[in-house]
């Protein structure tokens, strides 16, 4: 008796990225809600039919991602993972808001010369 061959189907490439960006999309949806084309175009400086194209393929420019993160406090790690929370909560930007405060306080003072 011959031992059985199993052939596993591979699923074509395109399936997998179509996933992820489903995924994104989904989530993308989620955090702008009802804000309009042009609300999110404002806010975010990006023209509203990118915008649109976004929210529509959930393919989008890191800083498009980088702009929601800034200006709607969406974790940017929930947004193209699913990982965390899907807000950056106030004790981190606190934390952040303080690292920036120190750098910049640190670019204002006067270098010494070694």
């Amino acid at each position: 008796m011959e031992p059985e061959i199993k052939i596993l189907a591979r699923q074509p490439e395109g399936d997998w990225i179509n996933a992820i960006q489903a995924g994104i999309r989904s989530r993308l949806i989620q955090v702008l809600g009802t804000l309009s084309h042009n609300q999110v175009a404002r806010t975010t400086g990006f023209h509203q039919e990118t915008v649109r194209r976004y929210r529509a393929t959930g393919s989008m420019k890191a800083e498009f991602v980088a702009a929601l993160a800034n200006h709607y406090s969406v974790n940017a790690d929930w947004l193209l993972t699913a990982r965390g929370a899907p807000e950056i909560n106030s004790e981190y930007k606190q934390e952040l808001a303080e690292q920036l405060r120190r750098i910049a306080d640190s670019l204002d003072r006067p270098r010494e010369i070694l």
